[in-house]
């Protein structure tokens, strides 16, 4: 009879034995993938380093090594074809495999020369090609005697850093020595004066070759990896990127346009799609350089002082320049922090003075920028007043700002301050704003021929009186000082064009025929 639950239904049996089964199934199948894993050797990672060494291609082998780590690669095996190159992208390469905890092999394919010598011996094992040379990493000969001094610091330095790497490698550091300094000598394989370079027969008799290939997959036979997969790691678009970034005028180029664009919208008085753009090419800049380990915070911070310093300059405190100056130096001391990286003992005088002058020519431009952009915010002010003026628009009385004193040097005279006007003889106060048309008053005491005195230096705009009336002027071009007699040669609605008084002058003597207004 069958079994019932307490409504009368037929009790549902679960399918006990069908989900044993299938538990067996998952279990066994777990196991055969988890042996057929552990029968497959890991692979083997394989970075390139052909043609001249840059600064790309730090990151590269950094982002190989610890690819290679967490992967836990059976070796990583470095493929070397350059004459050398940045001597700071190859200590980057240097120490990443110094550092490896995978096995770390250099297959010299045709030569490891130069800078390029260093990442070989920082290598475990080294393994030779049929043609291959290893060695000649004097860091490059001074250019004139003077540079002497700078160049045994650098030797000094490079020497210390490849013996240290070959005695930690178990091999003679003299041989390492005599690859970056020609006074080393090493018996029986080079003299005094001359760098050594070794090819395989010399490498194996001096300890500096652990292997002969022809290629990749004889580099695996040798090492005893012939049945291990190799995966090839190429340069991500980033990496890529940084020998760009990092180029000398290309980095140049995106400074001058990064602070100009900043230093242009703070002058529109708002922050948009200009400020954006400036922030993008600053960002690039910094972006390469940080990809290549030149640049860091305290180089980002200088930075970011100068622009407050600058901001500062023009917001809060106009005067005599002093904030605008240290902001501009800080921006600009970042940058050739930036540009020159850390590691100064490895950085030449010449390569920090070739980047001065990269630094100076940025600053060029950024003069001539922000002087075309004073120009031209001038010139669309007076044309914006002249518009709303036509309309019979316009807000008298309402004086412009006073700009930086910094950014006076540069002319923006047609942005001068205008100091409170004296009493007009009606009790009402006379508003010498450009914005605004003179009083009947003032234009009759500055009309043609009036003689008067410079209120304010003229360079050439600036502040005339004339019988107790301040009113706006500017020169036929004469740079006046403060305190001499001007004479009036032209009348217009809200100014007067003004020359140097001279003794005996006529009204003949204007340039235009004068109008007197109100």
């Amino acid at each position: 009879m069958a079994d019932r639950g307490t409504h009368g239904r037929p009790r549902q049996r679960l399918p006990w034995r069908g989900l044993f089964v299938l538990g067996i199934g998952i279990v066994l199948a777990v196991l055969a993938m988890t042996e057929s894993d552990a029968q497959e050797p890991e692979p083997v990672h394989v970075l390139t380093i052909d043609g001249d060494i840059d600064r790309s291609q730090g990151p590269y082998v950094q982002r190989g090594v610890r690819d290679a780590e967490d992967a836990d690669a059976a070796a990583l095996i470095v493929v070397l074809d350059t004459a050398g190159g940045r001597l700071d992208a190859a200590l980057r390469m240097h120490d990443a495999l110094l550092d490896a905890s995978v096995p770390t092999i250099a297959l010299i394919d045709r030569s490891a020369l130069g800078s390029g010598a260093l990442v070989a011996v920082a290598s475990e094992t080294i393994v030779f090609g049929a043609e291959a040379r290893l060695g000649a990493a004097d860091p490059g000969r001074p250019s004139s005697g003077g540079a002497q001094t700078d160049h045994d610091k650098v030797v000094d330095a490079v020497r210390t850093t490849i013996t240290d790497t070959a005695d930690a490698r178990g091999r003679e550091p003299t041989v390492a020595a005599a690859m970056v300094d020609p006074s080393v000598a090493v018996d029986g394989v080079v003299d005094p004066t001359e760098l050594l370079t070794l090819d395989a027969d010399t490498a194996e008799s001096v300890g500096y070759l652990d292997g002969r290939a022809d290629g990749l997959d004889d580099a695996l036979e040798e090492i005893g990896l012939a049945d291990t997969r190799a995966i090839e790691r190429d340069r991500q678009l980033g990496e890529r990127a940084v020998r760009w970034l990092t180029n000398p005028l290309i980095a140049a180029a995106l400074l001058t346009a990064g602070i100009l664009l900043l230093i242009g919208e703070i002058f529109l008085g708002a922050f948009g799609v200009v400020s954006v753009a400036g922030v993008a090419a600053l960002g690039a800049f910094f972006y390469g350089h940080a990809l290549a380990g030149m640049a860091g915070w305290e180089d980002v911070t200088l930075m970011l002082i100068g622009f407050g310093l600058i901001a500062l300059e023009i917001f809060v405190v106009p005067g005599f320049g002093i904030p605008g100056v240290l902001g501009m130096a800080g921006v600009l001391g970042g940058a050739w922090s930036t540009m020159v990286g850390p590691d100064l003992d490895m950085v030449t005088t010449g390569a920090m003075v070739s980047t001065a002058a990269t630094i100076v020519i940025a600053f060029v431009a950024i003069t001539v920028g922000i002087i075309a952009l004073l120009a031209l915010g001038s010139r669309k002010r007076k044309e914006d007043r002249d518009r709303a003026q036509a309309r019979g628009e316009g807000a008298p009385g309402e004086p412009d700002h006073e700009p930086a004193g910094w950014l006076k040097w540069f002319g923006d005279g047609d942005r001068l301050a205008h100091d409170d006007p004296p009493n007009t003889p009606g009790g009402g106060n006379a508003d010498p704003s450009e914005d605004a048309p003179l009083s009947a008053a003032a234009a009759a005491a500055s009309r043609q021929g009036a003689v008067g005195v410079a209120a304010s230096d003229l360079r050439p705009a600036g502040i005339a009186e004339f019988d107790g009336f301040r009113v706006d002027v500017v020169t036929l071009g004469d740079y006046l000082e403060k305190g001499e007699a001007v004479e009036v040669v032209r009348a217009e609605r809200y100014r007067r064009v003004v020359r140097r008084a001279r003794s005996s002058s006529t009204p003949a003597d204007a340039d235009e025929p004068g109008r007197s207004d109100g």
